[in-house]
């Protein structure tokens, strides 16, 4: 087995974005979506000099409201380019929510948010991030 180099990542969540050689990945840990609409933060970060091509994944971590809807965005500056309704109608059980193809400029702010039915309690979920990068300097 190879030793782990001196500057290996440590795999860590929170808002922000890490780099691997030609590889970025993000992941929010579980944050609570609570039942009023209001938009919770998962990642917050803005992207380098390359540009990404990857997929973001919301799921619920546990899901503990099968009944619930709940309502995701992902904005690019400020802009938002993705919206989705996951309602309990399309989801069995835990199952994790589709992937999400997307492209990412350089040097882009990229914010993704989830946010739980008017009707629903508090819910507990992730985001996680991953794709390659190409062009950087």
């Amino acid at each position: 087995m190879a030793p782990v180099q001196s500057n290996a990542s440590v795999v860590a969540t929170g808002l922000g974005i890490r780099y691997i050689g030609e590889h970025a990945y993000g992941y929010s840990g579980q944050v609570n979506a609570g039942g009023d609409a209001t938009d919770a933060s998962f990642l917050d970060f803005t992207t380098g000099s390359g540009y990404i091509v990857g997929k973001f994944q919301f799921t619920y971590a546990p899901d503990t409201y099968q009944e619930a809807d709940c309502r995701y965005r992902i904005k690019l500056n400020g802009e938002i380019v993705l919206q989705y309704w996951d309602t309990s109608e399309v989801r069995a059980g835990g199952d994790p929510h589709q992937f999400l193809p997307i492209l990412i400029p350089p040097f882009t702010r990229v914010e993704t948010f989830g946010a739980m039915a008017a009707s629903a309690g508090a819910q507990l979920q992730c985001c996680t991030f991953s794709g390659r990068v190409y062009g950087a300097e």
